[in-house]
């Protein structure tokens, strides 16, 4: 399995982040937003908010995990984005 982490902003804001949190996989920048839009994650120009969350595919393509809120940390459940990252894994 490869871990794709795309973000809004620059890139020199993606390695920013990426350093800051001692992160050791590469970030990607996705100034457009595009790459969000395409998974349903939307920008509200009216309050200033962005929603932002988790979209697993397997090997195929298909989604098999897929998670969107405007502020996804309020209500992440670490142990279900585990468990569906083992099972695209197929563990």
């Amino acid at each position: 399995m490869a871990l794709v982490v795309v973000g809004p902003g620059t890139p020199e804001q993606a390695e920013a982040t990426r350093r800051r949190n001692r992160v050791d996989i590469p970030l990607y920048a996705d100034p457009g937003g595009s790459s969000q839009e395409s998974f349903g994650f939307h920008r509200f120009a009216v309050r200033a908010a962005q929603q932002s969350g988790i979209a697993m595919l397997d090997r195929d393509h298909v989604v098999r995990y897929y998670y969107r809120r405007t502020v996804p940390s309020l209500a992440l459940d670490i142990d279900e984005v585990l468990a569906a990252a083992r099972s695209v894994r197929g563990d």
